[in-house]
């Protein structure tokens, strides 16, 4: 039987599959969630962020181990920020996080020997990349699922560095050809407007109340002044550089930015996480007469989107910042070529016969018409290069069979027209009963 360590999966749709695969195949050793939504969490999560730690898990530590989970430093304190923003911390007081985290998780892996380690969702919120990289240096078993943008399907790896390549990722069914329109735009459930359900927006409301309480409220009231800043400097920088109207005869490179902080950046963005970067970057690969229209994201706030951010960007050769309200697709048609750092832009460009460049680990970077940024990149290559539309249905239908059915992110249920949580956990369930089976 697997000793196992559960990170998240402390929702009613999905919490109850967890469960079950407690009493019937695995030993849960430690279980880190909001007890306020899941009675069978071991540990509750504000806790671990306010390092209410048992003290029989400082003991020291190997100093091998310690040499590889450090190399994961830089992305532990960006993951982490978003958990401390606005209230800035130093890079000594992260540095010190870091070595308490990491010392904790070692020795409660080694003394309860934890054998397997599921994750919802690729780690990104600091904590959980440390205990992924400890359980990776270790060599034990590691299953990480993620929401896809298709109804009721999910990814599967046991290595984050297999995202996009999915070599990994268990086969679940003989591919079943299903039918992609050849054209650019898609309907995103994500990106529009909907009312939540009734039992998830409880949950949501629970986690607020729930991260109020276990706050001081001196710090609570520091963190709603220096968020009411940030809001303010967010606007004024937006009302500053945003343009309502481009000229969409010019050659031009489209960027839309990702909203952050996500998984999408913070994860597999990998240093593209600083997307300005990425700009910088770009430009010195395209010619001199091109320009970059940058978009922003929708639902883009304040966070990562500070003074400094778009004083980098404004210094950037012809980079055009573009008001969020601008038609996506009317860019998609007229661009040279598409580039993003993961985003579902790619996805849509590939579809509609463009190709894309991207810079991090795109679920679909392997698929034809997407390049992969690199210092030899040939960008009049890439422009002209135009993706077979039956090539780029046939790798999305191979991929197809390589994902789990079901929902592993709360949101996404509400593309699923008969979504029950009990129907819901029960795929789960036998989805994990099954690749446990296999992996053995």
């Amino acid at each position: 039987m697997y000793n196992a360590l559960i990170w998240s999966f402390d929702e009613e749709y999905i919490y109850p599959a967890i469960r079950k695969l407690h009493e019937e195949i695995i030993d849960i050793k430690y279980w880190a969630g909001f007890k306020i939504e899941c009675p069978y969490c071991t540990h509750e999560i504000n806790h671990i962020w306010n390092e209410r730690f048992e003290s029989s898990y400082f003991q020291g530590y190997d100093s091998g181990v310690y040499d590889y989970v450090y190399n994961c430093l830089p992305q532990f304190i960006s993951q982490c920020s978003r958990k401390y923003m606005p209230n800035r911390k130093s890079f000594h007081e992260y540095l010190n996080k870091f070595n308490i985290y990491f010392e904790y998780y070692y020795n409660l892996i080694i003394q309860n020997d934890i054998n397997l380690f599921i994750f919802i969702d690729l780690p990104h919120d600091g904590v959980d990349l440390i205990i992924y990289n400890i359980a990776r240096f270790l060599k034990r078993k590691i299953i990480i699922v993620s929401q896809s943008i298709f109804a009721n399907k999910f990814f599967c790896i046991s290595d984050m560095d297999d995202f996009g390549t999915f070599a990994t990722s268990p086969i679940q069914t003989e591919p079943n050809w299903i039918q992609i329109e050849n054209q650019f735009k898609k309907d995103l459930f994500y990106m529009k407007e909907r009312k939540e359900r009734y039992d998830f927006k409880l949950e949501k409301r629970l986690w607020e109340i729930n991260k109020i309480i276990n706050t001081n409220i001196f710090e609570w009231m520091i963190y709603e002044l220096q968020k009411f800043d940030y809001k303010r400097r967010y606007k004024a920088c937006i009302k500053k550089h945003a343009v309502k109207q481009v000229d969409l005869n010019r050659p031009f490179v489209y960027f839309p930015l990702h909203l952050q902080p996500e998984m999408t950046t913070a994860s597999i963005g990998h240093r593209y996480v600083d997307q300005v970067m990425a700009l910088e970057h770009l430009r010195k690969k395209i010619p001199p007469a091109w320009y970059i229209y940058v978009k922003e994201n929708p639902k883009q706030t304040y966070f990562m989107r500070d003074t400094d951010f778009f004083k980098r960007m404004e210094r950037i050769p012809q980079v055009v910042f573009i008001d969020k309200t601008y038609d996506t697709y009317s860019l998609l048609e007229r661009c040279k070529l598409v580039s993003t750092i993961t985003g579902t832009v790619g996805w849509e460009a590939i579809t509609g016969g463009k190709s894309v460049l991207i810079f991090g680990d795109a679920w679909y970077k392997n698929f034809p018409g997407v390049f992969s940024y690199q210092d030899n990149i040939d960008i009049d290559h890439i422009a002209e290069h135009k993706p077979d539309f039956q090539e780029v249905q046939n790798a999305l239908n191979m991929l197809m069979s390589k994902m789990g059915q079901g929902i592993v992110e709360a949101s996404s249920a509400v593309a699923v027209s008969d979504y029950s949580h009990e129907k819901n956990c029960e795929m789960i369930y036998n989805y994990f009963k099954q690749i446990l089976a296999e992996r053995k």
